[in-house]
């Protein structure tokens, strides 16, 4: 069990509505404890409010996120704005050139637009929802993940929520993609991927299907959903009937895509479940 010492240093979450890529810094005066590869709620004293985590948790450092931000708790390596670097270079006559100088000496990593990375060997993969959040790592990146195809993905691939068009992110950990699927289905089929020092969300198998399936063409028949999965995209057959189908069929229908009907029908008429 990991423990999480914090200070709230803002006191108002209808802020975090107002803009998207707020990152806020917390640092000491109420503990939390997380148990590993566990559903993680933190509640607000103040506010009364749950925010569920769905980013990065590493050693000492916590990183959660509501709708439309991301709240950081302190530690040794951590995921930084550039809101906490001005203020903890506040000694400094210029905090934004000492944070140019430490991005030139490789000290901080910039990830995005205000957002910087201190540990340089972290996995990329586990930085895609703190780019990008609300997202988890999805599509391609998934399929290859869960060995569903068999190439080697380069791009690390997320599912996104509202961003009415598709994101590209580049930065020295990589190439960072994302698309949007229907809300309905957003929050359903996640789990977490951590390597014990971090975790991230990612979509089942069952739910990496099912969103790769909705930015797929649009087919129109069991026997061509058949060639786009086994035969363009390459999918292993025997690994996907390793699938949970009862769960891929609950998916399938929040979507309202006509590949994802089809999919309902393949499973209907191929693999049987109770």
């Amino acid at each position: 069990m990991f423990r999480f010492l914090f200070i709230l240093q803002f006191f108002s979450f209808p802020f975090f509505e107002q803009r998207k890529s707020d990152v806020v810094s917390f640092g000491s005066v109420e503990s939390f404890d997380h148990e590993e590869s566990s559903p993680y709620l933190f509640r607000d004293a103040l506010n009364d409010c749950e925010i569920s985590i769905d980013h990065i948790i590493k050693k000492n450092i916590l990183v959660i996120s509501t709708k439309s931000n991301i709240i950081v708790f302190e530690g040794a390596n951590m995921i930084i704005s550039t809101s906490i670097l001005k203020n903890k270079y506040h000694g400094y006559s210029n905090p934004l050139d000492k944070i140019k100088r430490d991005t030139d000496k490789g000290i901080l990593i910039r990830l995005n637009r205000g957002l910087y990375e201190t540990d340089k060997n972290v996995n990329p993969c586990f930085l895609a929802s703190s780019i990008l959040s609300p997202s988890y790592l999805s599509f391609d990146w998934a399929l290859s993940h869960y060995g569903l195809i068999p190439e080697k993905v380069v791009s690390i691939t997320s599912a996104s929520l509202n961003m009415k068009k598709n994101k590209t992110f580049n930065n020295k950990f990589g190439i960072y993609e994302y698309s949007d699927i229907p809300p309905a289905a957003f929050s359903e089929g996640l789990t977490y991927f951590d390597n014990g020092s971090y975790s991230v969300k990612i979509a089942t198998k069952e739910k990496a299907i099912c969103d790769s399936l909705c930015k797929w063409r649009v087919i129109n028949s069991v026997r061509e959903l058949k060639e786009l999965l086994f035969v363009d995209k390459r999918i292993d057959e025997e690994e996907f009937f390793t699938c949970d189908f009862k769960l891929m069929t609950r998916l399938a229908a929040l979507y309202n895509k006509t590949n994802l009907e089809i999919l309902i029908k393949l499973i209907g008429k191929k693999y049987k479940y109770e």
